[in-house]
């Protein structure tokens, strides 16, 4: 019987500190495990920054592209809208220059039939007199 009892009181020291090892195992495994995957979460939260990094760039290109096209558009609208009016000012000047030259024309003819007397109550030639 103390043969048994001793048999038995060793293998409970045995299950007992076999269960401790593999608890002791167990915990250095879940560490382990949970280095590996903290060391994977950092891993992709890197590869997750740098794809996020590269959509922010990719996306300002894009726009930067946009800007410059509408800045080159605007530019180019600015430049037909300055050639516009380059030329109508040119005409509108030549107007005025032709009808500049009638003016003085048409004074020149008046003044040279001032002293006619065909209608002196016509008040467009009152102020000649």
């Amino acid at each position: 019987m103390i043969w048994t009892d001793i048999q038995q009181s060793i293998t409970r020291t045995d299950s007992t500190s076999s269960s401790t090892e593999e608890d002791d195992y167990s915990a250095t495994s879940r560490r382990t495990n949970l280095k590996r995957k903290a060391s994977m979460n950092n891993n992709e939260s890197e590869d997750n920054t740098d794809e996020k990094r590269k959509n922010f760039l990719e996306r300002n290109r894009q726009a930067a592209l946009k800007c410059r096209q509408r800045k080159k558009q605007w530019l180019n609208s600015l430049q037909e809208r300055v050639e516009y009016l380059a030329n109508d000012n040119e005409q509108l000047q030549l107007q005025a220059n032709v009808m500049r030259d009638e003016v003085l024309s048409l004074r020149t003819l008046l003044m040279a039939h001032k002293d006619c007397h065909i209608n002196t109550n016509n008040p467009m030639l009152a102020h000649l007199e």
